[in-house]
């Protein structure tokens, strides 16, 4: 990973953020709906990635088109993957439905 390559992931990061923000203010049922731009921007983060358009791109661009994985590159979702996240787990001896956050890093 290079410098470049980090700088350019943490700008798509903050478009997709703002995109979220954008369409968060201009759209009256996702405001209704209560839901953060973050979770907006990450729909969308899915959607133009690899598991939805990349698949859609693959069936008709060859693999070594631009888009063929669609409009993230591996070198964005390799930089993104080393980022701190939180997943949930559950309590494994089932006192109840108890969760916790567990931050990986």
């Amino acid at each position: 990973m290079s410098a470049n390559t980090i700088g350019f992931s943490f700008i798509m990061l903050g478009m997709f953020l703002i995109i979220g923000k954008i369409l968060r203010v201009h759209i009256k049922w996702l405001r209704d709906l209560i839901l953060p731009s973050s979770i907006i921007a990450g729909f969308i983060a899915i959607f133009v990635g690899p598991e939805v358009l990349g698949r859609l791109t693959q069936a008709w661009l060859e693999q070594d088109a631009v888009f063929y994985y669609g409009f993230l590159s591996s070198s964005v979702l390799e930089v993104w993957n080393t980022l701190p996240g939180r997943k949930w787990l559950w309590d494994k001896p089932f006192r109840g439905n108890s969760m916790y956050w567990v931050f990986l890093s």
